[in-house]
């Protein structure tokens, strides 16, 4: 389905001509619908296809960040909530990001 989505903005871009994107909030809310199902990689897919997409969103690498989370990759969620927020403040980013620091510091 995700290469469908791809394949599907793909051929409306060349159809209009220009480069036509997925809304982020649609392919975000599908992430984490297929993560939420515990299809990891598939949200893996969805997620890096928003960053690839919209490479200065917050919001995207906070996407990511909850996925490496999810799937237990503490190091990557890191990495991922510190990319969000160097582009926007976000509150909740920002607090999961120091409970994963303490975890860290106490480990």
């Amino acid at each position: 389905m995700d290469s469908l989505i791809v394949a599907h903005y793909k051929n409306a871009s060349v159809q209009m001509g220009y480069l036509v994107k997925p809304d982020e909030h649609q392919i975000n809310n599908l992430g984490y619908k297929t993560m939420s199902r515990k299809q990891f990689e598939r949200a893996e897919n969805l997620f890096k296809l928003n960053i690839a997409n919209f490479p200065e969103s917050a919001n995207c690498y906070d996407s990511m960040g909850d996925l490496y989370l999810a799937k237990g990759d503490k190091l990557k969620a890191i990495e991922n909530f510190k990319k969000a927020l160097t582009f926007k403040e976000i509150p909740e980013t920002k607090e999961k990001l120091e409970i994963l620091l303490k975890k860290q510091i106490n480990k």
